[in-house]
């Protein structure tokens, strides 16, 4: 979202003058070097060919949203003071499996922090809080409003700063109750944070649902990460994911990015400047789409399996099915039967033949990924998104083609097709013109799909043939067990 907020921002906001953003060294790549590698990248070639001059109005402010004060230094801090007006406080750790200690010094005190620098700004228009629709699943119906603290915010950031992973993580559970993971329980609690101390601020929480690839802005398809239903074409669509755990009737909520973003700075827009007279109380908006263009999982599963097979990757590994089950036992058992085994032995001939991917190691992460992800695929809530809707309402005509929000008229399965496009296209490195190489992948789908039914049926007549190899013995085995009931039985009349 970050990535796309700043492409959208100096693309079609002129009379921005400079634009600050934190960045913190990441794997030994300097600062400079990370904004250098996104900036040259897909999504912003509209922006290099057409307004290539926007580009210098990004300075890097060296920080880190993990430490203390951001990490800032006092110059940069002042810096920031004297000149921002808007504050969009992205940053965040969306990992579902960070220590409490990491997603509290990150998404709690990281936004107390951002929220007591923006309080010093001099003139602040507004600030805008990413914040997340899942951060209050323990109810069913989920209003754009803060709900009431689950737990004590300063508290909470008291002992990640002075406990230990260790004993944090003993007590962890405990310290999150109803909630699935550190994520949802901090992202909660940031929310708190931000209602509780921007009362002089005008600020908008902006709750996104699963975010998914851009529809049409400024790239269509455009994804950098395999998160969410992304993920889950990718690896149907290879023939790795076999089997997930998942309510298949359970409607997921996505929203795109692009739309997403559209709606972050038309809010930001209406709650800054609209009616600056006006005093205004925190904006909170679901952007959420499940009430509008219902999807449940199995509509996705399919229609991804038609897709994958009408436009096949080209590294294809098996041929795509995908069984969806809500039994523990029953998901277990085929990820041994449809994961492991097949693992086991395709890892053995990658071995042999000199190569070093490891299908065991994208199980393993299969496995954890949608096992943390269970929750979610097997709960469902409604969002009421009002405000969310409302938002191209109050947006000026000139505005709306810039920034489209309406998703009456966008088709679930038009957006499917561009992700599995953009799939293709920015994870998989496919040829833009991979229709050239789609014979060559049908052709390869068909082979697969030869070699997966010859197996199966394989498999089948296997079994029937142990069944039936072992009919007469099974046949006496039961006559003889009957034999000796009829025997006691007798026995027993006689004896009474």
């Amino acid at each position: 979202m970050g990535k796309v907020l700043v492409e959208k921002l100096l693309r079609t906001c002129p009379g921005i003058k400079k634009m600050y953003l934190l960045v913190r060294p990441k794997k030994d790549v300097k600062q400079k070097e990370r904004i250098k590698s996104i900036i040259d990248g897909p999504l912003f070639e509209l922006l290099r060919t057409n307004y290539p001059e926007t580009i210098s109005k990004i300075h890097i402010i060296c920080g880190d949203c993990e430490q203390i004060n951001l990490g800032l230094s006092d110059k940069d801090a002042e810096l920031l003071r004297k000149t921002v007006t808007v504050v969009f406080h992205v940053a965040a750790s969306v990992r579902f499996d960070d220590t409490l200690k990491k997603a509290v010094l990150m998404n709690a005190r990281g936004t107390r922090d951002v929220i007591s620098l923006a309080k010093e700004m001099k003139n602040l228009k507004v600030l805008v809080h990413i914040s997340t629709s899942y951060c209050n699943t323990d109810k069913k119906v989920i209003d754009e409003i803060v709900y009431p603290p689950q737990a004590d915010w300063r508290k909470i950031i008291k002992m990640a700063e002075s406990m230990d992973d260790e004993l944090l993580h003993i007590i962890q559970p405990k310290i999150l109750d109803h909630f699935p993971n550190t994520y949802t329980f901090t992202k909660s609690l940031a929310e708190n944070i931000v209602y509780e101390k921007c009362d002089q601020i005008p600020t908008v929480i902006f709750r996104p649902s699963i975010v998914i690839s851009s529809y049409s802005d400024p790239i269509p398809g455009w994804v950098d990460n395999m998160n969410g239903p992304v993920g889950l074409i990718l690896g149907v669509g290879l023939g790795i994911i076999r089997t997930m755990y998942c309510d298949e009737d359970v409607v997921a909520d996505w929203v795109p990015v692009d739309v997403a973003i559209s709606a972050v700075i038309t809010s930001a827009w209406y709650q800054g400047c609209a009616n600056e007279l006006k005093k205004k109380e925190c904006l909170v908006i679901n952007a959420c789409t499940s009430n509008t263009k219902p999807v449940s999982y199995k509509s996705v599963t399919t229609n991804s399996l038609k897709l994958t097979k009408i436009y096949p990757f080209n590294r294809v590994m098996w041929y795509p099915f995908v069984n969806m089950t809500t039994n523990n036992i029953c998901y277990q058992l085929q990820v041994f039967l449809f994961h492991i085994l097949p693992g086991l032995f395709l890892d053995a001939l990658l071995k042999l033949k000199g190569e070093k991917l490891s299908l065991m190691r994208i199980y393993r992460k299969a496995y954890f990924a949608n096992m943390a992800l269970v929750y979610f695929m097997t709960n469902e809530w409604h969002f009421k998104n009002g405000q969310f809707m409302s938002l191209s309402k109050v947006m000026k005509e000139e505005d709306q083609e810039t920034f489209q929000l309406d998703l009456s008229d966008r088709d679930p399965m038009v957006a499917l097709k561009e992700a599995l496009f953009g799939t293709k296209k920015f994870l998989l490195k496919e040829s833009p013109h991979f229709e050239r190489t789609l014979p060559k992948a049908k052709s390869k789908l068909r082979k697969l799909f030869i070699l997966h039914c010859t197996l199966f049926t394989g498999v089948i007549v296997f079994v029937l043939f142990l069944f039936w190899s072992n009919h007469s013995f099974l046949h006496k085995q039961i006559i003889k067990f009957l034999k000796y009931k009829l025997i006691l039985e007798m026995e027993l009349i006689h004896q009474s």
